[in-house]
């Protein structure tokens, strides 16, 4: 029976694979009419794609006041919407878009630019630490300018094929004078991306060039972009590169080191509409196949994010449970000052979206300490299950009759004994599948961890997407493993369940324990 239940979610699953295949599909054959723009004039009231807290954003805001602006977390997102056509075109630094159009034939860019002079700089906190690395940093990039060194590294990395292009040194680094953290957006290529499970990049390359000449370590903590200034702000990161263009905004709340790049930002547009490739399912399983698992080994990503996910669910589902079960125990005191405290805590933490609570724990309250990202996703998502304990408990308990705790009593034992021994058991079997449920919604929840550079299933997804370029089949990987993790949750819940059952106890189980008079 077990066999087939799996045969059958095998089945189930690769049908909605085929489906989805053939809604692309369907989608691709579908004829849009293909317009080229060739000035701003023309994208007026059009829709254009800007990168969340970018200066191009603000850019486009105030040149296309009656535009339809729509915001991604990286280009390559911006890309694919472009080429799918969701957008009509997309502004970002132009070297950015140069880099993308040899793998990309029907990619350009608008001659009218919207800024002529992009001013980049790597950012460090306004701390008298972040003051002097930012001096040190600087002083390196003047020299490097000044020797020439600097051009020869960005031909490197824009013109020259990549499977030339890696970053020795950057695991030569001794660490004699501190290891110093730089964060850093992994779509960002060609400034900053992950190739072979190895950062690779402009970025990495002169960073690690620094750290080489100054004695530093480098740690490198990939994240979105529009997590990379409040972690340095906070100082949980010491600085940060990536095309970070300077504003004086920015400039209030972390500091910017001489400059690293300076380039124009332009609107990206494409001047021939997309060639389809009609393929048949199998074909195209058996390319994203090879794209997503196999290139630069890119299956070991995928496994290394599972198992990210999996720690933060295997340790915030236990810990959650028994945080719960101790708040319902204060709140059962009755005491007026456990009682308040333990519904207001709660209260507040029940109004608050998990992604926020997240952020929250992150930069404010373990700002200024060494605890991992991992760690703090654990208590975020802790707290978040707690919650959903204590109100399963309420609703559990209040199921079973009285009379059980009395019985207990009968027995010899005491109430905390009888609640756990006898109250407890029958009401989980009331909200068993209501703990499952949960569970399943704290795995789905972890895919937010990224906002802390927390390397999840789904943060590794994105870096995948962002070095295959494409996003149907890195997508459908990720759920397909989400898919199978909560199968194994349901199937051991089932477990649990079977365990805990009264009806399945002996009365020689029932009676361990109890005292017996003569």
């Amino acid at each position: 029976m077990k066999r087939t239940k799996i045969y059958r979610s095998i089945l189930l699953l690769l049908a909605i694979l085929s489906v989805l295949s053939l809604l692309a599909g369907c989608g691709a054959k579908k004829e849009k009419k293909f317009v080229i723009y060739h000035s701003f004039s023309e994208l007026e009231d059009k829709r254009i794609g800007v990168l969340s807290g970018s200066v191009q954003a603000q850019m486009v805001e105030e040149r296309f006041p009656d535009a339809r602006i729509l915001y991604y977390n990286n280009g390559v997102d911006m890309l694919s919407a472009l080429k799918s056509g969701k957008i009509d075109a997309y502004a970002d630094l132009e070297e950015f878009v140069r880099y993308l159009m040899p793998d990309n034939d029907n990619l350009t860019y608008l001659d009218e630019k919207l800024s002529d002079g992009g001013e980049v700089g790597a950012i460090f906190s306004k701390t008298e630490e972040g003051k002097q690395l930012r001096d040190e940093f600087s002083e390196f990039i003047v020299k490097l300018k000044g020797s020439g060194e600097y051009e020869k590294i960005k031909r490197k990395w824009f013109e020259e094929e990549e499977d030339a292009t890696s970053v020795p040194l950057l695991y030569k680094l001794d660490g004699k004078n501190g290891t110093i953290r730089m964060a850093a957006d992994t779509s960002n290529v060609p400034f900053f991306t992950i190739k072979n499970r190895k950062p690779i990049g402009i970025d990495v390359d002169v960073a690690t060039r620094f750290c080489m000449e100054k004695g530093y370590g480098l740690e490198i903590v990939p994240m979105d972009m529009e997590s990379i200034l409040p972690s340095v702000a906070t100082s949980q990161c010491d600085f940060a590169c990536g095309g970070i263009a300077y504003t004086k905004e920015r400039a209030e709340n972390v500091l910017y080191s001489e400059l690293t790049y300076e380039g124009a930002s332009v609107i990206a547009i494409l001047n021939e509409p997309p060639e389809y490739v009609h393929k048949t399912f199998w074909i195209s399983l058996k390319e994203g196949f090879e794209k997503t698992f196999l290139r630069e080994e890119r299956y070991e990503l995928l496994l290394e994010g599972t198992e990210t996910t999996i720690l933060i669910t295997v340790l915030s589902v236990p810990l959650g449970t028994l945080l719960g079960i101790l708040f319902y125990i204060l709140w059962l005191r009755r005491n007026k000052i456990f009682t308040l405290f333990t519904e207001g805590f709660l209260w507040i933490l029940r109004g608050m979206p998990e992604v926020v609570l997240l952020l929250i724990l992150y930069y404010v309250i373990f700002g200024k300490s060494d605890f991992s990202s991992v760690f703090i996703a654990v208590v975020c998502f802790s707290l978040t299950f707690a919650v959903s304990m204590f109100g399963m408990l309420r609703s559990g308990v209040d199921s079973v009759n009285p009379g059980q705790i009395e019985a207990g009593y009968a027995l010899g034992y005491s109430r905390r004994k009888a609640f756990l021994r006898f109250v407890l058991p029958q009401a989980a079997m009331s909200f068993m599948p209501t703990y499952e449920a949960e569970v399943i919604s704290l795995i789905k929840g972890t895919s937010v961890v990224g906002y802390i550079a927390v390397q999840d299933l789904t943060k590794m997804g994105d870096i995948i997407r962002s070095r295959t370029y494409e996003a149907f089949f890195p997508l459908i990987v990720v759920t397909v493993i989400y898919f199978i993790l909560f199968w194994f949750v349901a199937r051991l819940i089932e477990f649990v369940i079977r365990k805990i059952n009264p009806k399945n106890r002996t009365p020689e189980q029932f009676l361990k324990g109890v005292r017996i008079h003569d």
